[in-house]
């Protein structure tokens, strides 16, 4: 099964770039100035300058594997924080810059069952006054600053700011926090990223699995790669394009078709780049968020049908109909299924709350990946990242995009194709009659928001 509140919290990091499309609101208000650090042991302290000498001395020639735990809903990677380390298991985010991670539970119907970091267990840690506090649509989270060594994949940075959080809403989820891996100056990986043997990290994401969920997460196919990439799940060249750098990455769409017809695209002066629309490319987003004047194309071609205050889509068939949105990004074609998939109407019904009797007429229904924002800004979540492989970049900044290779298909993780021609998964094969359980639950509950 899935969870239904792991889903959900996934789709309100993505809202909270519905709510808050301008970069200062992607970033918590942080003062860069840290309090006098405490008293540490003397044992510690030597350990801490041996780690920090050792990695000023190392060649630049690191470049390191890290499998992402799927928890059917987001991906998790497991972190060590302090001295001695406590692993803990994070979202792994490219639509944010900062770490943060609980430190206590106001509520424990929350975050009671989440994990915590322990922070006086740590002898390394630098406590701090200052507030942090993140809005999301449905949610927050708020604590104060502090500063530790932080561990990736044996790769380690020092005094690393970070959010201890103790106050934390819409969370009910199976990680201690979030690792933002954006192009912001807070970003762990901007720390480390002098020891890399490229100046990069690349990701590959395999659909969510169907049986795991948010307290019991599974090691599926997805990875990421710390300064280069893995040449065995992508085939062909790297498409680089052009990126703008705010605390999320950034890159223009040049033109997007459903089944042949143009779709309007909707261009937002504070959301453009090169007078073309801004998308944020978001690994922590489990859905796409397009804009009103897009929707206006797109629901019509897939037929879609708003049943109980629930957007769905009719099928003859487990199939469903044509529903791919063609992407064009740098010159190159990007199509991305637009439903997660398809269920039975009784299936459909009990998950919305619906009378079946309203889903009379077709005995398929299928679910959209997609929510509409009021503005007109672009979100390319997993759906999108999970049907290419993508590499980023800050210095220059770029993202580069390729098809994924015969051997990531074969391995059951690609559920997509990638650029137009190119090796890829047969797209009526992502079409699975399963029970998604987490993605009708969350999205009927955003219906009703």
């Amino acid at each position: 099964m899935y969870s239904a509140p792991a889903l959900l919290f996934a789709l309100t990091l993505l809202l909270t770039a519905y709510a808050a499309p301008s970069s200062a609101q992607r970033q918590p208000p942080i003062p860069s100035s840290p309090a006098h650090p405490r008293a540490n042991f003397r044992a510690d302290a030597m350990a801490a300058a041996h780690r920090a000498g050792r990695a000023r001395h190392e060649p630049r020639n690191q470049q390191t594997g890290v499998a992402l735990l799927d928890s059917g809903a987001a991906y998790f990677a497991e972190i060590e924080i302090g001295t001695p380390p406590q692993t803990l298991k994070v979202m792994v985010d490219t639509g944010s810059s900062f770490l943060w991670v609980l430190d206590g539970c106001l509520d424990p119907e929350e975050c009671g069952k989440s994990p915590k970091f322990n922070s006086s267990a740590s002898h390394t840690l630098t406590q701090t006054h200052l507030p942090f506090h993140i809005p999301y649509m449905d949610g927050h989270t708020s604590g104060h600053v502090a500063y530790d060594v932080v561990t990736l994949a044996g790769q380690t940075a020092e005094r690393v700011k970070f959010g201890l959080s103790d106050n934390l809403t819409e969370w009910q989820l199976g990680a201690a926090g979030l690792l933002g891996m954006g192009p912001g100056n807070d970003s762990w990986w901007r720390r480390v990223a002098d020891q890399w043997a490229e100046p990069y990290f690349s990701l590959f994401l395999d659909p969510f699995s169907m049986s795991a969920n948010s307290y019991n997460p599974e090691n599926g196919g997805a990875r990421l790669i710390l300064g280069g990439t893995d040449p065995t799940l992508y085939s062909g060249n790297l498409s680089w394009v052009p990126a703008r750098l705010h605390e999320w990455w950034g890159l223009p769409i040049d033109s997007a078709t459903i089944q042949g017809h143009p779709v309007r695209l909707g261009i937002d002066p504070a959301w453009c780049m090169d007078n073309k629309p801004l998308a944020m490319i978001d690994s922590g987003s489990t859905v796409m968020s397009i804009p009103h004047d897009a929707a206006e194309t797109i629901y019509p071609a897939l037929g879609m049908r708003t049943v109980g205050g629930v957007d769905l889509i009719p099928s003859d068939n487990a199939t469903g109909p044509d529903t791919t949105v063609i992407y064009t990004i740098g010159g190159v074609e990007y199509p991305v299924d637009g439903v997660w998939g398809c269920e039975t109407a009784a299936n459909i019904a009990k998950s919305f709350h619906l009378a079946e009797s309203d889903l009379s007429g077709y005995h398929y229904w299928c679910v959209p990946n997609m929510v509409v924002n009021t503005q007109q800004y672009w979100v390319l979540g997993a759906p999108f990242l999970q049907t290419v492989y993508s590499v980023f970049q800050a210095d220059p900044p770029q993202i580069g995009f390729a098809s994924l290779s015969e051997v990531a298909v074969q391995t059951g993780t690609s559920q997509g194709v990638g650029p137009t021609g190119a090796p890829g998964a047969d797209s009526g094969a992502r079409r699975r009659e399963v029970g998604f359980a987490a993605v009708l639950a969350s999205l009927a509950v955003l219906a009703i928001m």
